[in-house]
């Protein structure tokens, strides 16, 4: 935990397998629009007792958007995935970040950014908002 506070508190979500789950798991603080935004993310676990499991992180498309942490989409992922002895962790990002939100390094690369031709059609795929969703899921895997 990036402020040092005790292991979040787990709750079942799937009684049939007793897969738990935690909402709201901080990961870091990152800046936004002059101040700070805490990350979070939703962690699912298998039932106890099943040891040392491999996680799947979810990065959700768009920065954040559409099929996110209790989606029925995310919820079904976790059940399938829990119930084989997975963990599933969906980090949420920075929604609808500035260009002066971004990392100094980053912030020092745009310009060679706006130089690399876009696909089109994934022209949402660019901006400040997916480069700070790149930091955020930096800063999660870290």
């Amino acid at each position: 935990m990036p402020d040092g506070s005790t292991l979040p508190e787990f709750t079942v979500f799937d009684r049939r397998t007793g897969a738990r789950m935690a909402e709201d798991v901080i990961y870091a603080r990152a800046p936004q629009a002059g101040g700070q935004v805490t990350l979070t993310a939703t962690i699912y676990l298998p039932a106890p007792g099943a040891g040392a499991v491999p996680v799947l992180v979810w990065m959700p498309p768009a920065g954040g958007e559409g099929a996110t942490h209790g989606s029925m989409i995310v919820r079904r992922l976790a059940r399938q995935l829990t119930s084989e002895g997975l963990a599933l962790a969906v980090p949420r990002f920075r929604p609808a970040t500035a260009e002066d939100d971004l990392l100094p390094a980053t912030r020092e690369r745009l310009a060679a950014l706006a130089q690399v031709p876009v696909t089109p059609g994934a022209e949402a795929l660019t901006g400040p908002a997916v480069l700070a969703a790149a930091e955020d899921g930096a800063r999660f895997l870290n």
